[in-house]
C-alpha cells in the first residue's frame, strides 16, 4: 500500500465507524493493518483521530512526514498479531507558551508557541489507558508501541544498520502477551514516556547490575579503530618512501636554551607582575557590583565615582514596560499574518496580562479571532477594546467587521460610522463599514465607501477584499476576480482570503475546478478550518471528482463527527458513484442529526430507499458520535450573498437561547481574570457567555442566567436574558456571591460576607434573598446566619454549608426558604452542595479522605456515600437535567477538566478540558473577598 492508499483507507475506515458500519473492535482491527517500520527500524502509525502520522523515538510519539510504505523493502500494510494498551491522543494541542530566558540579548520578553499538530501527553502514573477524549471508541483504541529488538550493536549515525541481505533488519511488533516497558533515556523526563498497560505476561528476572569494569569493557567493545602499523619503539626511517609517520613520532632536536642577563629578568618579573594587578583590578571592578576598586581611588582623589548600570538594568526592560507590551503585540501580528493564530493569541493574552487596560491589545486579539470563525469570542474582545478606549478608530473598526460577520448589521454600521468619524483616514474603517453597507443590502453606500477606502490605502488587502466582493455581486466580475488576487498578493499567509476566493470561484463563478487549489491552498495555511475540507469537497462533487471529494468530507467528519455537511456530502459522492449502499447510511445519519436536511431526504430518494413525498426513517445508529474538541469553534465566516446571511453564532446573539443544544455545561475560567464559558456534553460549540464573570446559574428553564460579575464598577449579582439583553445589576455589596435561582425563577439565594465596618476576615457569612426582578433599595435580612454556598432545592427547601467561616469544619444542613425547621444532613466537612432533580438527593463534596471527592446523601439524611475516589481533587458537582448523572471538575491529570460519573460511582468519564484554571486570586483584592479560590466557584447544566 501506498502512502495515499493507507491514508484514504483510514478516512474510509473512519466514515464507516461513524455510521455504524464497524464495530469499535473491527475499526481497531483494521487501523493496526495501517502501521508500518521505515528503513530505520521507525514503527509509524496513524492518528486515530487526527489522521495525522506519527512515529516513535524511543520515547513518545511525534508528528512527522513518513517514506512511503509502498516503496520496495517496506512490510506496507501488514497485518500484525496484536496492538499494545496504549494510545496517545493526537490532537491539535493547545499552544504552549514560553518565555525567552536570555534578559541579557533580548531588549524584551517575547512568547514563543509552537504551532503543529502534536500527541497530547499522558499520565505515566496512570494504570490505564489515556482515552481519546472525544472518541466513543477512544476507551478501548491502542497504539504501537516500539518493536522488541533483538541484542544488536547500536546504529551508528551515517551507517545503514544490517540488513537481511540488503541492510536494514526488521523487527516485528510485540505479541499482545509481550508489552514492553517504556524506554528510559535520559533525554526525557518521566511525564514524557508513553505509559504501560499491565501485562499478564511472565516477568522477566533482572538483569544482574554490570560492574564499571564491565560497562567500560563493553563500551570500548563498541569502538571500531582502524588497524595500524606501528613502527618498532625505534625511530623511524624518515627517509623510507610513502611511510605514514604520526605526528607524535616525529623526532625533535634539541633546541638551545637562550640564556638571559638577571636584570631582563626582573624588569620581565616586574611587568608581569603589572600586568596580574591589571588583570585582578578589571576583574573585581567588573565582576563586583558598585566598582568598588574605582570607588575607592575616586574617593581617595576627592571625585564623585561614576558608576554606570548593570547590564541587567540596562537592557531589560521592566516586566510591564510599554516596549515590552510593544513586542508581544508585534508578535502576534506577525504570527497571525502567517495564519499561526494560536500562538498569535497566546502573545495577545500575556500582553493582556502585562497590560490589562491597553485597548490595542484586544483589538488585535479580536483581529485573530474574528479570521478563525471565532466571532462571538471577536465581539467580546472589541467591544472591551471600545470600553477601554472609546477614542480608537481601530477598535471600533474591529468591532465593525465581528458584527457584520455575525449578521448583525445595523450594529455593524453603527460601529463602523463612528471608526470613520474618529478616523476619516482610516482605510480599514471605510473596508469594515463598506461591508456593514453590503451585507445590508445598500450596495450604492458600498461602492462609494469602498472607493474612498481604496484612495486611502490601495496596499490594504482588506480594502481589496471588500471592493472584490462589492464588484462580484454588482456582475463587474472580471473586475472582482482582479481584487481578489490583489488580496492574495498583499496577504498570502492568511487562509481565509484564499478560502473566501475559493467560495468566490465556486458560487458566484461557477468555475469549481478553479476553486480547488484556492481551498487546498487554505487548509496548508491553516488545517483546523473544518468549513474548508466541506467546501473542497464540495467542489470536487461539482467537477464531478466523487472520489477525491469522499476524502475531504471524512477528513472534515474525522474533526468534527457530528457535521451534517459531512454526512449529507459522502453520501452524494457516495451515490454519484453509484454505490447507494455505501450512500444510504450517511444520509440516515444526517437525518438522524437534522430532520430537516433536504438533500438527505432527496439522497435517498434518489437511491430509492425512500418513496418521493413520504417521511424519512429515522434510523438511529449503534455508534455514539462525540464531536472532537478542537481549538476553534466551528462557526463559519459567513461569505457575503445578495440576501444577508443568517446570523453566526456570537456571545449571546439576538434570539439564540443559552442552553441551545442538547443540554449545555456553564463553567468558570480564570487565567488572571474570570469568564464563564457554555459547551455542549462533548465539548464541542464552546462559547464565551461573559467576560469578567464568574459562579454561573442558570433558571431552570434556561432562559436567564445568575452571575458574579468582576467588573470594577459593577461588582456583584447580575441577571441576564438569554439574547444577552437587559443585564441587570442586581445586589448592593460587592462581597455578594454564589448566587441560586429559586424554583419559580423570582427570587435567589446567595452568599454574603456584607456588614458594617470591621475587617473582612471578621465579618461571617450569612445567607440572604432578593427579588430577580431589580436592585433592592436595602440588604434583605439574613435568612440563615453563620451560612455558605447555598442551593435552592425544587420542593422549595435551602440547603446549604453551616459554616460562617471558609476555613470551619463543618456539614451540611437544610432549611425551609423562611429560615425555619433546620436539620442537619452530613457532619463530616462539607461545601458545594447540590440538589437532584426529583429533590430526594444531595451531591456534594468533601476532604474528609485527605483531597477533595464527591459524595451523596438523601435529602432526609443519613449516612453519606462516596463517589469518588482519585488522588486529584474532584468537586463543584452538580446533576444533569434528567438525574441520570453528575458533572463535576476534576483536576486529575495535570490540568481541570469537567468529568460526568453515573449515580453509583460508576462510568466516571471525562467531557472536555476547561482550559484554564477554575479559580484564582484578583489583583488588589483582600484574600478574603469571596469567590477568588475554586471552592468558591459553581458550574451549571441545563
Amino acid at each position: 500500500m501506498t502512502l495515499a492508499q493507507m491514508q484514504a483507507r483510514f478516512f474510509e475506515l473512519k466514515g464507516k465507524l461513524a455510521v455504524g458500519q464497524l464495530t469499535d473492535q473491527e475499526f481497531k482491527h483494521e487501523l493496526e493493518k495501517l502501521r508500518f517500520q521505515d528503513p530505520h527500524g521507525r514503527w509509524w502509525m496513524i492518528g486515530a483521530q487526527s489522521g495525522r502520522w506519527y512515529y516513535y523515538d524511543g520515547a513518545r510519539w511525534l508528528l512527522g512526514d513518513p517514506p512511503d510504505p509502498g516503496a520496495p523493502g517496506l512490510d506496507a500494510g501488514a497485518s500484525v498479531p496484536g496492538i499494545p494498551a496504549t494510545t496517545p491522543r493526537p490532537a491539535y494541542s493547545q499552544p504552549q507558551t514560553t518565555i525567552a530566558a536570555d534578559h541579557v540579548t533580548d531588549s524584551a520578553q517575547t512568547i514563543s508557541v509552537p504551532y503543529s499538530y502534536a500527541p497530547a501527553q499522558s499520565n505515566p502514573q496512570s494504570q490505564t489507558p489515556a482515552p481519546l477524549a472525544a472518541s466513543a471508541y477512544a476507551a478501548s483504541q491502542s497504539a504501537p508501541q516500539p518493536p522488541v529488538r533483538t541484542p544488536t550493536p547500536p546504529h551508528e549515525p551515517g551507517k545503514t544498520a544490517p540488513r537481511n541481505g540488503s541492510g536494514t533488519r526488521y523487527v516485528a511488533p510485540p505479541p499482545l502477551d509481550v508489552i514492553p516497558p517504556a524506554p528510559q533515556s535520559a533525554s526525557y523526563s518521566a511525564a514524557a514516556q508513553p505509559p504501560t498497560a499491565p501485562s499478564l505476561a511472565p516477568v522477566a528476572p533482572p538483569i544482574a547490575k554490570q560492574t564499571l569494569g564491565d560497562s567500560i569493557r563493553q563500551d570500548l567493545g563498541k569502538v571500531h579503530l582502524p588497524h595500524v602499523e606501528m613502527p618498532q619503539l625505534q625511530r623511524p626511517n624518515l627517509h623510507t618512501p610513502n611511510l605514514h609517520v604520526p605526528p607524535q613520532f616525529m623526532p625533535h632536536a634539541p633546541a638551545s636554551i637562550k640564556k638571559y642577563q638577571p636584570p631582563f629578568i626582573l624588569i620581565g618579573a616586574v611587568v608581569i607582575g603589572l600586568a596580574m594587578v591589571a588583570l585582578l583590578w578589571l576583574a573585581v571592578d567588573n565582576f563586583l557590583p558598585n566598582k568598588p576598586v574605582s570607588t575607592f581611588f575616586a574617593r581617595a582623589l576627592g571625585a564623585q565615582p561614576n558608576v554606570r548600570p548593570t547590564r541587567a538594568s540596562a537592557q531589560i526592560p521592566e516586566p510591564n514596560s510599554p516596549q515590552n507590551v510593544d513586542n508581544l503585540v508585534q508578535m502576534g501580528s506577525e504570527l497571525s499574518a502567517k495564519s499561526q493564530f494560536e500562538p498569535a493569541i497566546a502573545q495577545y493574552q500575556a500582553a493582556a496580562k502585562e497590560s490589562p487596560n491597553d485597548a490595542r491589545v484586544y483589538t488585535q486579539w479580536a483581529r485573530a479571532l474574528a479570521l478563525t470563525g471565532r466571532i462571538g469570542e471577536a465581539i467580546a474582545q472589541a467591544e472591551k477594546a471600545t470600553r477601554l478606549d472609546p477614542s480608537s478608530a481601530n477598535a471600533f473598526a474591529e468591532l465593525a467587521r465581528a458584527y457584520a460577520w455575525a449578521g448583525r448589521n445595523e450594529q455593524a454600521i453603527e460601529a463602523g460610522k463612528r471608526a470613520v468619524e474618529l478616523d476619516s483616514a482610516n482605510a480599514t474603517a471605510q473596508a469594515f463599514l463598506a461591508e456593514a453597507f453590503l451585507r445590508a443590502g445598500r450596495n450604492a453606500e458600498a461602492q462609494q465607501t469602498v472607493d474612498a477606502a481604496l484612495e486611502l490605502d490601495d496596499l490594504n488587502p482588506e480594502t481589496h477584499r471588500v471592493a472584490g466582493w462589492v464588484s462580484i455581486l454588482s456582475g463587474r466580475k472580471d473586475d472582482g476576480v482582479g481584487e481578489w488576487n490583489r488580496v492574495i498578493e498583499l496577504a498570502p499567509g492568511i487562509f481565509l482570503y484564499r478560502y473566501e476566493f475559493g467560495l468566490v470561484l465556486a458560487n458566484h463563478l461557477n468555475d469549481p475546478e478553479r476553486a480547488i487549489p484556492s481551498f487546498q491552498s487554505a487548509i496548508e495555511l491553516y488545517p483546523p478550518y473544518i468549513p474548508s475540507y466541506i467546501a473542497l469537497g464540495q467542489a470536487y462533487l461539482e467537477a464531478n471528482q466523487p472520489g477525491p471529494a469522499v476524502l475531504q468530507f471524512q477528513k472534515a467528519l474525522t474533526l468534527d463527527p457530528g457535521s451534517t455537511d459531512a454526512f449529507v456530502g459522502l453520501g452524494r459522492a457516495f451515490a454519484k458513484q453509484q454505490k447507494c449502499q455505501q450512500a444510504i447510511p450517511y444520509f440516515q445519519k444526517a437525518l438522524e442529526l437534522n430532520q430537516a436536511l433536504a438533500l438527505a431526504t432527496q439522497g435517498l430518494e434518489d437511491c430509492g430507499a425512500l418513496a418521493k413525498g413520504a417521511a424519512p426513517e429515522i434510523v438511529a445508529t449503534p455508534v455514539a458520535i462525540a464531536p472532537l474538541p478542537t481549538a476553534i469553534s466551528q462557526a463559519t465566516v459567513a461569505p457575503l450573498a445578495n440576501d444577508p446571511p443568517p446570523a453566526t453564532p456570537a456571545v449571546n446573539p439576538a434570539g439564540a437561547p443559552i442552553n441551545a443544544g442538547p443540554g449545555r455545561i456553564y463553567f468558570p475560567v480564570y487565567d488572571g481574570q474570570y469568564r464563564i464559558y457554555s459547551a455542549n456534553q462533548d465539548g464541542s460549540d464552546r462559547q464565551l457567555v461573559r467576560e469578567l464573570a464568574s459562579s454561573p446559574s442558570v433558571s431552570l428553564d434556561g432562559s436567564r442566567l445568575l452571575y458574579y460579575s468582576w467588573q470594577a464598577d459593577q461588582r456583584g449579582i447580575h441577571r441576564v436574558n438569554s439574547d444577552g439583553s437587559d443585564d441587570v445589576y442586581l445586589s448592593l455589596r460587592t462581597e455578594d456571591t454564589l448566587p441560586a435561582w429559586s424554583p419559580d425563577g423570582s427570587e435567589y439565594i446567595y452568599s454574603t460576607r456584607a456588614g458594617e465596618g470591621g475587617d473582612i476576615n471578621k465579618r461571617a457569612y450569612t445567607l440572604r434573598i432578593a427579588n430577580t426582578a431589580n436592585k433592592p433599595r436595602n440588604d434583605p435580612n439574613p435568612v440563615v446566619d453563620e451560612a455558605q454556598y447555598p442551593s435552592w432545592g425544587p420542593t422549595g427547601e435551602i440547603v446549604y454549608r453551616d459554616c460562617a467561616f471558609p476555613d470551619d469544619q463543618c456539614g451540611l444542613a437544610i432549611t425551609n426558604d423562611d429560615g425555619s425547621n433546620k436539620r442537619i444532613i452530613t457532619n463530616i466537612n462539607s461545601t458545594a452542595p447540590a440538589w437532584s432533580p426529583d429533590g430526594t438527593r444531595i451531591v456534594f463534596m468533601s476532604n474528609v479522605g485527605g483531597n477533595w471527592d464527591l459524595w451523596t446523601v438523601s435529602a432526609g439524611g443519613g449516612s453519606p456515600a462516596r463517589l469518588t475516589d482519585d488522588i486529584g481533587d474532584d468537586g463543584l458537582p452538580i446533576y444533569s437535567p434528567d438525574g441520570s448523572k453528575i458533572a463535576f471538575v476534576s483536576h486529575r491529570e495535570g490540568q481541570w477538566a469537567v468529568w460526568t460519573i453515573g449515580l453509583d460511582g460508576e462510568n466516571e468519564t471525562k467531557l472536555f478540558d476547561i482550559g484554564g484554571e477554575v479559580g484564582g486570586p484578583i489583583a488588589g483584592e483582600p484574600p478574603a473577598m469571596p469567590g477568588q479560590t475554586w471552592l468558591g466557584q459553581r458550574i451549571a447544566w441545563r
